[in-house]
């Protein structure tokens, strides 16, 4: 437990995380979450204490949930993460769709990645869909990247990433898609870069863009 906060203060922050993340701090994790909160007031420049008596004021909630999601948020992700997905997406659903499509005459896809952190996973798809269509700017593409954390989404507009993020087998060749930066980090292409759009969104509350589209308009939805 916090030496500022006791068990009802942080009780209180974590039923906001999870009423406006979705994400459950359990009593295991109890002394993260003081951790975090304490950085996030820190951030603000505003005593723990005073957050959770603010909590409930709609103009607080904003800032203090734009500043607690870079702590409460899992920035673990790497090009190709998990394996057997992405060879079911190279072996099996996207030639199958893709196929399908050809036949159809009707050379689109709509894809979307939610709560995509720093950019890998999106950027993996966009890689793997120009290694699986020889005819790619003939194709209509919608790749949307959504994540809650805006600094997460700025690294992944960045698009510079470190070897750490290749640490495991890219399943097909990734050699041309990237350059390396004189930090000794690796750039990824414009010609994939420029595939995937991004946009900061929280899965709790901004539904419009999925209510629009509705579940049938997209071809794929990956979210981890």
């Amino acid at each position: 437990m916090s030496d500022v906060l006791d068990e009802a203060a942080v009780g209180i922050i974590r039923d906001f995380i999870l009423a406006h993340t979705g994400i459950l701090f359990d009593d295991r994790h109890t002394h993260d979450l003081c951790r975090h909160i304490t950085s996030a007031c820190t951030d603000l420049k505003i005593p723990p204490e005073t957050c959770v008596q603010q909590v409930n004021d709609s103009s607080f909630q904003v800032r203090f949930l734009e500043v607690l999601v870079k702590y409460i948020t899992i920035g673990e992700t790497y090009f190709f993460r998990d394996k057997n997905l992405f060879l079911y997406l190279r072996d099996s659903l996207l030639p199958d769709l893709i196929r399908s499509r050809r036949q159809e005459h009707k050379l689109y896809l709509r894809i979307w990645s939610a709560a995509c952190s720093s950019g890998e996973e999106p950027y993996s798809l966009a890689i793997l869909l120009r290694y699986l269509l020889v005819d790619v700017d003939d194709w209509d593409i919608y790749l949307l990247a959504t994540d809650i954390n805006q600094q997460m989404l700025n690294r992944a507009q960045e698009g510079i990433y470190s070897r750490w993020s290749f640490r495991d087998d890219p399943l097909i060749p990734v050699g041309s898609f990237f350059s390396p930066t004189p930090d000794n980090r690796m750039k990824i292409d414009d010609s994939v870069r420029t595939m995937v759009r991004f946009e900061r969104m929280n899965l709790i509350h901004d539904s419009s863009f999925y209510n629009a589209l509705g579940p049938s308009s997209l071809d794929l939805i990956l979210c981890r």
